[in-house]
């Protein structure tokens, strides 16, 4: 996922916070980085499910400005075979959200 400075004086990230199961952090290269208008940072997510079923967690990576997480539901789908390729998100937005009734999805399926 890509996250991009919304504000004029910039953003400093902060951490990334997933709950523990299906879905797990990566790579981060968001946290202690200073954003400014125009630059982004990528957190590469795994969905490795353990069963067949649907998941859907919240991941939240604290920022520097007031009241302004980045905030990403993620839902998965597992399906019960095992993938030959790296599962992928659709769609694969920029997301700056700061309302927690505004929370966009990325649908994974593998």
């Amino acid at each position: 996922m890509y996250f991009a400075a919304g504000q004029a004086s910039g953003v400093t990230m902060g951490d990334v916070h997933l709950p523990p199961g299906s879905f797990s952090v990566v790579r981060n290269g968001c946290t202690g980085k200073t954003l400014t208008p125009g630059q982004s940072c990528v957190v590469v997510i795994e969905f490795a499910p353990k069963s067949v079923g649907s998941y859907t967690v919240e991941l939240t990576v604290d920022t520097s400005a007031a009241d302004a997480d980045y905030r990403v539901r993620l839902t998965g789908v597992g399906v019960g075979s095992t993938p030959s390729s790296p599962p992928t998100t659709k769609p694969s937005p920029s997301v700056r959200t700061t309302h927690p009734t505004d929370v966009p999805s990325v649908e994974v399926t593998t």
